[in-house]
C-alpha cells in the first residue's frame, strides 16, 4: 500500500484570460486569479466565494472595474480563470 498523498489533477496549468462574455456561472467549480497590474499582488478565489459578492450572472469584465488591490488600493486588476476540471463545453482538441 502506498502512503503518498494523492495529488489532484489539474486540467489547466496556466489560468485562462477572461472573454467579454465570461461569467462565473460558466465556471462554478473553478477559481479566479486577480492580479494587480500596478504592484503585482495576486489573490486566488474560488468562484463560489466570489459569487455572493458579484453574482453568478455578472460579466467578469464588468466586475473587474470594481476590484481594488488590498495593498496599493489601485483599480488596475487583471483577471484569469483556472479550473480543476474542464468547464462546460470544453473541447480538448481545438483543431
Amino acid at each position: 500500500m502506498d502512503d503518498r498523498p494523492v495529488e489532484r489533477q489539474c486540467f489547466c496549468v496556466m489560468p485562462l484570460p477572461i472573454g467579454p462574455d465570461t461569467r462565473l456561472r460558466d465556471h462554478p467549480d473553478g477559481y479566479v486569479t486577480i492580479t494587480c497590474r500596478r504592484c503585482g499582488h495576486a489573490r486566488e478565489l474560488r468562484a463560489s466565494a466570489l459569487a455572493p459578492l458579484i453574482g453568478w450572472n455578472t460579466r467578469l469584465a464588468q466586475a473587474v472595474e470594481r476590484f481594488r488591490c488590498s495593498q496599493c488600493h489601485a483599480r488596475a486588476a487583471e483577471v484569469m480563470l483556472g479550473f480543476d476540471r474542464p468547464p462546460r463545453g470544453w473541447t480538448k482538441n481545438l483543431s
